[in-house]
């Protein structure tokens, strides 16, 4: 079986931490920690940052962000990154093949649902729900692999009906 590392743009609300935190060797590699200076939000979790206001843009993103990607690539099966344009075009750039997990349209009142439950701000709920309906239209002519994330789903069942965690061992085997 090939171990060639597996990376994976997806959508909030998905599912890749708790994929993260229940299989070995893969990596949520969480944005945040690079796109913003996070000087004062330290008593803040990730989530809870997400959104808000006058952040500061950390000026060496996306590429400080790409660099920890190739790091983390030489020793996981599956890299789960942040889905945005700008990374996105740098993972081209930069020759590093990845697939791009989406919600179906159908997802949006459950993804919200979820965004709420894991303690993101108002400000970035607001902002997923506005752009929401914008996804299939942005991402429908893309060249990269497509895995839907159907409604009642998770990333761990659209990558298990994939085959992509055929091999991968859990975290917590009993």
């Amino acid at each position: 079986m090939e171990n060639k590392c597996i990376v994976i743009a997806g959508f909030a609300g998905l599912g890749k931490t708790t994929l993260e935190r229940k299989y070995k060797k893969v990596i949520d590699v969480e944005s945040s920690y690079f796109k913003w200076l996070n000087d004062g939000l330290e008593n803040l979790t990730a989530e809870q940052r997400k959104g808000l206001p006058n952040r500061k843009l950390n000026p060496n993103f996306p590429q400080n962000y790409i660099n920890e990607i190739k790091k983390l690539m030489k020793s996981n099966r599956i890299l789960l990154v942040y889905i945005g344009n700008e990374v996105r075009k740098k993972l081209e750039e930069e020759n590093i093949e990845f697939m791009i997990a989406l919600p179906t349209p159908d997802s949006k009142e459950i993804l919200i649902e979820r965004l709420r439950k894991r303690g993101n701000p108002p400000e970035f709920i607001q902002g997923f729900s506005e752009r929401f309906d914008e996804i299939e239209e942005k991402y429908k002519n893309i060249k990269q692999k497509k895995i839907y994330v159907n409604k009642d789903e998770f990333l761990e069942d659209a990558l298990k009906r994939e085959h992509l965690l055929d091999g991968i061992e859990l975290k917590n085997k009993k």
